[in-house]
């Protein structure tokens, strides 16, 4: 049979990586078949058999098995060319051999297994030399049992990916590392001052005997002990308090904080609709209330009034103690494990539920005949079972018939049998997460799907002028 001659000029690095997959996909099904036995020359074959050497291992599939995948290194024709050893007519791979088995096998069935004699890492290093592509090492990762972050989008000017990796992720450089420390230790100190001020020594109160009483005021609100005829500055006031002007720091670090991650955020819309941040735009905002009612001059009646909404949004920022999710892994991987484990907690309260009811019945029926009984309906009841079928054990109310306490064992075993049942199940997946996520054996095989390259400045040329 002749040969097939060709005048196409190869094409470029450039031109064959902008290559769309249905053009690489049609490229390798033409050339089925073709011996490639140098750069110039190929004798087409139908239903051509490739046979490979792994370190001394052969292996034999046709092409066009391989060619399902034409993304992959053994897939592209011109990427498997190099190593194609003439004098052997075959493709030579200095490679882990069994590790190989696996990828061959993907290729025949379409189902990836790691082999049982082939350590994690290992095999995954493999499937990146042979470039598998990332969707199908994230499914291997996630088969395993590891938790693999889906893909974040990142900002793509370089002032913003600065910005963005010092403030949402610290693993990046030792000052993201020094700044989470710092913003950590801000939550901490705002929210210690929001507990400390509510203790009783701290109170500034002015009791009035007279009808025409004083207003007590709370002076680590801000505001000033307004009396019948005397109204002390609010500023003054204001100056002197020492938890106003420790939460004043603070809120210039949040609102700061809080600004740059909105300034570099790849998304705008979904900054906006996350939890976490939510939440720390409305733990800001009882401090600006209070300074306004600082500085704004009010009748004693407005005042009162501003002062109990005010008592209501101190509370919220408590709150702020959740921001700490975003700087503690172990936290996150709490919320990733209660919404994972989302059916099998379902199931529990269901279960219990179910107990809880039958429970509270049954000692409804065996304790209302009793003179002394405290559990005159099934309501009452509820929190005997629940307290109970828990394992806590603390409650007011005790069993005093015989078939009440008979009801009260029973339901206390089938609270033991149930717990021990699912609780492990949402143990397993917390510490499944903590292994591969804090332990992370394989911690630098986990980070080759997720790197990305910080984007380069820009270079003008000698002739390129700034507008």
């Amino acid at each position: 049979m002749g040969t097939l001659k060709t005048c196409a000029k190869p094409q470029s690095n450039n031109q064959t990586n902008k290559l769309s997959k249905r053009d690489r996909i049609l490229t390798c099904r033409v050339s089925v078949g073709i011996r490639v036995e140098d750069g110039n020359n190929a004798e087409p074959r139908e239903n051509h058999v490739i046979r490979m050497n792994v370190s001394g291992m052969h292996f034999s599939t046709r092409e066009s098995v391989l060619c399902r995948y034409p993304d992959t290194l053994l897939g592209d024709i011109r990427r498997r060319k190099k190593f194609y050893c003439k004098d052997l007519d075959e493709y030579f791979f200095d490679r882990h051999r069994p590790s190989f088995e696996g990828i061959l096998i993907y290729y025949q069935t379409g189902v990836l297994k790691r082999p049982e004699d082939v350590p994690l890492d290992v095999f995954v290093m493999e499937l990146h030399f042979f470039d598998m592509g990332e969707n199908v090492i994230t499914q291997l990762l996630i088969k395993e049992g590891y938790f693999v972050p889906k893909k974040e989008k990142l900002p793509q000017t370089r002032i913003k990916r600065v910005i963005w990796d010092l403030f949402e992720r610290p693993g990046t450089s030792t000052w993201a590392k020094v700044i989470t420390t710092v913003s950590s230790l801000f939550i901490l100190l705002s929210v210690t001052t929001s507990c400390v001020e509510t203790l009783p020594q701290f109170h500034k109160s002015h009791h009035s005997h007279q009808s025409n009483s004083d207003t007590q005021v709370n002076a680590t609100e801000g505001l000033a002990n307004v009396t019948s005829g005397n109204i002390i500055s609010r500023q003054d006031v204001a100056s002197q308090n020492p938890f106003l002007c420790i939460e004043t720091v603070c809120v210039i670090w949040f609102v700061a904080e809080l600004g740059l991650r909105f300034y570099a955020c790849p998304s705008k819309a979904e900054f906006s609709r996350n939890a976490l941040n939510v939440i720390d735009f409305v733990a800001i905002l009882p401090y600006f209330v209070t300074v306004v009612l600082i500085l704004t001059e009010t009748s004693e009646e407005q005042a009162a009034l501003s002062l109990g909404a005010l008592r209501i949004l101190r509370l919220v920022r408590v709150l702020r103690i959740l921001q700490l999710t975003r700087h503690v892994k172990a936290i996150r991987l709490l919320w990733i494990t209660v919404y994972d484990s989302r059916y099998a907690l379902l199931t529990l309260l269901l279960v219990m539920a179910i107990g809880i009811v039958t429970s509270a019945t049954g000692l409804y029926i065996t304790e209302q005949r009793h003179p002394d009984a405290a559990f005159p309906s099934v309501p009452h009841s509820f929190w005997k079972s629940v307290i109970t079928m828990t394992t806590v054990g603390y409650g007011e109310t005790d069993v005093i018939s015989l078939g009440g306490k008979i009801v009260a064992v029973v339901c206390a075993v089938y609270g033991i049998l149930i717990m021990a049942i699912l609780i492990p199940t949402f143990v397993d997946r917390f510490g499944a997460l903590y292994m591969s996520e804090i332990v992370n054996p394989y911690g630098e095989v986990l980070e080759l799907t997720q790197k990305e390259k910080l984007p380069k400045r820009r270079k003008l040329r000698r002739r390129e002028t700034l507008v």
